[in-house]
């Protein structure tokens, strides 16, 4: 290049718009990092609400075992008697009444407790175990109710109990958050391991819909005398 020639000076690189790429950047990041955050907010709301739900559905559980093992007890004194005459039938059916009475009253208060549990309205999993829980506490309300007015009553076989308690397993298991915190899969599980009657068993156990051996009670009535799965 000679002294004689001219040259243009190079332009400076614009940086007007250099800090776009930056800040798009930074943006995309907290909303990514929001994302995640709501997410994991959520499934940890969905944990503590269905940890209220189990703990609602346990304490109704346990009313409802409470009852069946005051029936058992009644029955078995009655049944324990050698020579059971009118007076004593008398005494059972009212020692009956009165626990059917307690009991619809006491599982009723366990049903609002379930009923009350707060769920979000889009865990529908959730909602649906709620309401699949509740139909089958009011299913034992109604039994008790029944049980109050005639004893009799607890000679009969229960469907709708137990066929409200066999569809809330599946229905509480789906709403199961993955994964769960609290102990909640095996509780969900503990729920339903004692609640189901095995068909080839006609002796079951007092939580499950099989006969009861009631002495002379039975006898006199010609029923089989039946206690539900809780």
């Amino acid at each position: 290049m000679s002294l004689g020639q001219q040259t243009n000076p190079v332009a400076p690189r614009s940086t007007k718009h250099g800090w776009i790429p930056y800040v798009a950047g930074a943006v995309t990041f907290v909303v990514v990092l929001a994302g995640f955050g709501v997410i994991a907010g959520d499934w940890f709301l969905r944990n503590i609400e269905m940890r209220s739900l189990v703990i609602a559905i346990e304490n109704s559980e346990s009313t409802m075992s409470q009852t069946q093992d005051s029936v058992s007890s009644a029955f078995d004194a009655y049944g324990g008697l050698d020579n059971p005459v009118t007076a004593d039938r008398e005494a059972l059916v009212t020692e009956l009444a009165n626990v059917a009475g307690y009991a619809q009253l006491s599982i009723a208060d366990a049903g609002d407790q379930v009923a009350s549990v707060l769920v979000m309205p889009w865990h529908l999993s959730i909602l649906a175990a709620q309401d699949a829980y509740v139909t089958h506490n009011q299913a034992w309300q109604n039994y008790m109710e029944r049980a109050a007015a005639d004893p009799i009553e607890f000679t009969e076989p229960q469907a709708e109990v137990n066929d409200t308690f066999v569809a809330v397993e599946p229905a509480l298991t789906a709403a199961v958050p993955q994964p769960a915190l609290f102990d909640l899969v095996n509780r969900v599980a503990q729920i339903f391991i004692d609640g189901y009657p095995d068909p080839a068993d006609e002796t079951g156990g007092p939580t499950q819909d099989a006969g009861f051996e009631s002495g002379a009670f039975a006898s006199l009535l010609g029923h089989q005398i039946f206690l539900p799965m809780s």
